[in-house]
């Protein structure tokens, strides 16, 4: 991360602000490229207190990789939410 203030560029000064760039999908909370049943299973236990962070994501704050509803917090309804696109995906139910 980068604090851009007081750095001047092509005569614009930058913004005092911190950013992130993660390559992932929202939810993949295990990195491997897909959506399982794992993944909502690991925003639950982030969400219960058994996980501290995620271990493909180490450096990154599991909110964002697991925080699919974008409420700022992982909750029971990311985890929901993530079994639901599971399901629509394996083609076993609606994706409501």
């Amino acid at each position: 991360m980068h604090d851009g203030g007081g750095v001047v560029h092509a005569g614009r000064a930058g913004r005092a602000a911190d950013g992130v760039q993660v390559v992932a999908y929202l939810g993949d909370t295990n990195g491997d490229g897909r959506y399982i049943s794992l993944d909502a299973q690991r925003v639950a236990r982030l969400q219960a207190g058994l996980y501290a962070g995620l271990e493909t994501y180490r450096t990154i704050d599991p909110r964002l990789i697991g925080d699919v509803n974008r409420d700022g917090t992982l909750t029971a309804a990311a985890s929901r939410m993530l079994v639901s696109e599971t399901q629509f995906l394996l083609g076993r139910g609606t994706n409501a």
